[in-house]
Parts: C-alpha cells; sequence; structure tokens
C-alpha cells in the first residue's frame, strides 16, 4: 500500500495496491473518476543496452492516413486513418446528441418541469461514459502507434529523419480534417520514436517538413507533379 496525505491534519489516505514491486522516493498519484480507481505513477531509469545500428537511413513520414511512411515506399500502421474518422465521428455524433439533451433539459426548466430537467441531467448527460469512450479510444490510437514505430524501426536503421511537427497547431479548412487531427496522437509519436531509436543505436533527425512529402520515393522521380497530391 501506499499512504498519501489527505487535507484533514494528521490523517492519510491509505491505498492498496495490486502490484509486488516495492514503492518509494518520488511518486504521482492519478485519480480516475471513470474508473473510480487511483493510479501509483512512478518513473525508473531504463537500462538500454549499448547497440549498434545495422541498416541504412530512413526517413519517416508522420500521416493521418497511416502512421508513418518511410522513404522506401514502405506504409507503417495501415487504418490509422479510417481509426482517426471513426473515433472523430463518434465524438461528433455524441456531442450533437447531448446538446439536442441539453435543449430538452432546458427547455423543461423554462416550462417550469424541473424534475424532468434534473431527470435527463442525471441519466443522459453523466460524463462518467463520456470519460470513459474517450480513455478507450486514446489506448487504441496509442497501441496503433507504438506497433508501427515498432515495426519501422525493427531493423536499426543508424539514423531515423522525421519531420518538425511541433508547429502544427490550430484548426484547418477542413472540420472533418480538424476533427481528426485533434485525435492524432503526435506527442505519443514522438515519444515512441525517440525511445525505439535509442533502444536500436538508431540516431534520430528532425527535420524542416517543406517539400518532404511530395517527394517520391524513387530516387530517378525526385519531386512529383501537382496533380499527385489531393488536398
Amino acid at each position: 500500500y501506499v499512504a498519501i496525505a489527505s487535507l484533514t491534519p494528521g490523517r492519510r489516505l491509505v491505498l492498496p495496491l495490486r502490484g509486488k514491486g516495492r514503492i518509494d522516493g518520488d511518486i504521482r498519484v492519478v485519480f480516475d473518476p471513470g474508473r473510480e480507481t487511483a493510479f501509483v505513477h512512478k518513473a525508473y531509469d531504463v537500462r538500454v543496452p549499448a547497440q549498434r545500428a545495422s541498416s541504412a537511413a530512413v526517413g519517416l513520414d508522420a500521416g493521418v492516413t497511416e502512421v508513418l511512411a518511410a522513404s522506401n515506399g514502405e506504409k507503417y500502421g495501415q487504418g490509422y486513418g479510417v481509426l482517426l474518422d471513426r473515433l472523430s465521428r463518434k465524438t461528433t455524433e455524441t456531442g450533437r446528441a447531448r446538446n439536442k439533451l441539453f435543449q430538452l433539459a432546458n427547455r423543461a426548466e423554462d416550462r417550469g418541469d424541473a424534475e424532468k430537467a434534473s431527470r435527463i441531467r442525471r441519466q443522459n448527460l453523466g460524463r462518467r461514459k463520456l470519460r470513459v469512450q474517450r480513455a478507450r479510444g486514446e489506448a487504441t490510437v496509442k497501441t496503433m502507434v507504438g506497433q508501427a514505430v515498432r515495426a519501422a524501426l525493427k531493423d536499426r536503421p543508424c539514423v531515423v529523419a522525421v519531420e518538425d511537427l511541433s508547429h502544427l497547431r490550430g484548426r484547418t479548412k477542413s472540420r472533418k480534417l480538424s476533427r481528426i487531427v485533434s485525435r492524432w496522437a503526435r506527442s505519443d509519436l514522438k515519444e515512441r520514436l525517440a525511445f525505439r531509436a535509442e533502444a536500436g543505436g538508431s540516431r534520430l533527425e528532425t527535420v524542416n517538413a517543406a517539400y518532404t512529402s511530395p517527394t517520391c520515393a524513387n530516387p530517378a522521380f525526385g519531386f512529383g507533379p501537382k496533380d499527385h497530391r489531393h488536398g
């Protein structure tokens, strides 16, 4: 168990643990209200055995149709776009349905039917199920990202070049694309790439994203004409 300080002086909250590992030092306690569960996070130093890269350099292009497209023509995490689109549409449909229920509750309150308004808000507008669904979708996205990165770096390339995506902020011209990009696990992708590259002895380099996507994987072609790309 771990005992943590509470807001009441002299009292501590005791959290039983499922694991058997000994925990000491600094920890982080995260409460998940959807599951009514507390998680204890403890950071440990990971000792990665030194390895030498065993294959040629590779460039990786992150996208929203697949997780990664490599400079050799390989694609990893295909079906990523379908997953993001499905999660985006589910979020939109749920939001519309909840807005209608909000309006029904407000109209009932305006008519003086406070009991009906309270019942709608209590039974149909809770956030617990919403949080669980959101967490489940995010976990599925992270799993696909992790599998794609593992497959892309399994041959341990000497250099892994990725485009700089830190500047991507705000909305795009397409409302649908904006919703999809909002589900894009960009930070998780960056973290997995950094860890896998170091573990495999690869050097991770960030390059300017300008003109990287239209470059053809076949060196005989170089940059393709504009009609090869749509959007």
